[in-house]
């Protein structure tokens, strides 16, 4: 996998589950958990292990679920991962950094929509 790899991976994700602001993915209170009307723990936990997986995602949380896992998961080990992050926070910092706090404070900020992180995305692909 390269960071190219994990680029274009967040992009379709969040193109298909979403953009999520102030953490790394939407939580099942957030979410309608199926109509249930009283869930119990197990439909609680369920449902945090699906929103792990498929609930709308910050810019972090979609290049984590990149990777084959899930939003939480990091992999500050991985090449491609370091690759993806460094090039994306260079896009929203305008400079050369590697910075787990640019890129949440950019992707938080009310400011920022959709459109703009798809965009850095895009401009982080052609950053190579």
């Amino acid at each position: 996998m390269t960071p190219d790899d994990l680029l274009r991976g967040a992009i379709e994700i969040i193109e298909r589950d979403g953009w999520h602001q102030k953490d790394y993915h939407q939580h099942p209170d957030i979410i309608d958990i199926a109509g249930i009307e009283k869930p119990t723990m197990d439909d609680w936990r369920y449902q945090g292990w699906l929103a792990e997986r498929t609930a709308p995602v910050c810019a972090l949380g979609a290049i984590n679920r990149a990777r084959g896992g899930t939003a939480t998961e990091t992999a500050e080990d991985s090449a491609a991962w370091d690759g993806a992050v460094k090039r994306l926070a260079a896009v929203v910092a305008g400079t050369r950094c590697h910075s787990e706090i640019v890129i949440p404070k950019w992707n938080d900020d009310p400011n920022t929509s959709k459109e703009d992180v798809l965009l850095a995305f895009k401009r982080a692909l052609d950053d190579a």
